[in-house]
């Protein structure tokens, strides 16, 4: 299973992002509002799930928020396992690039009052101090996997467009 998430996550990694997920004769459809000066970077789909990446455009911003979803008969639907998973492959692709990313322990939190699974990472990308966080939850039959990342500068107004993304954050299921 972990092998099936990983392929996933390197998948949207390397190649975009997603759109809606036709399965099983439902569509899930994800909505959100992101503020003014963000972007749409990637938007894609495959069989297995989704990805949907957003940024910053403005020059010299930083500001990153990427939405992963699957069904959860897919997958193993421990959070701990799915935090586990996001966290080694975060990690192995930023050492390559970083000196050291670090991870906070496992905690207990809420998405838009979703309870979910969530850790909170640093790192330094060409010497800029970044900090992030991973977010991952069940709801409506799909496991949900969110990141969110930005440089330290960018701090507080990365914190209010990240709460307006979440706040308007929901799911629906089109037959």
């Amino acid at each position: 299973m972990s092998k099936l998430l990983t392929g996933l996550w390197m998948t949207f990694v390397l190649s975009g992002c997603v759109s809606p997920l036709v399965k099983k004769d439902v569509t899930i459809e994800v909505h959100f509002t992101y503020p003014d000066g963000w972007e749409i970077l990637e938007n894609m789909n495959s069989r297995v799930g989704n990805l949907l990446s957003i940024v910053k455009k403005e020059p010299g911003s930083s500001g990153l928020c990427n939405f992963i979803w699957t069904e959860n008969d897919e997958i193993n639907s421990n959070l701990d396992d799915l935090v586990d998973i996001y966290r080694d492959d975060l990690k192995a692709r930023f050492l390559k690039r970083t000196d050291e990313v670090q991870f906070t322990d496992t905690y207990s939190g809420e998405f838009n009052g979703i309870k979910s699974r969530q850790t909170d990472y640093t790192l330094s990308v060409n010497n800029i101090p970044h900090r992030g966080k991973i977010i991952v939850f069940i709801f409506k039959d799909n496991a949900f996997m969110i990141n969110q990342q930005g440089a330290d500068k960018h701090l507080n107004e990365n914190e209010e467009d990240f709460c307006i993304i979440e706040n308007s954050f929901r799911v629906t299921k089109v037959n």
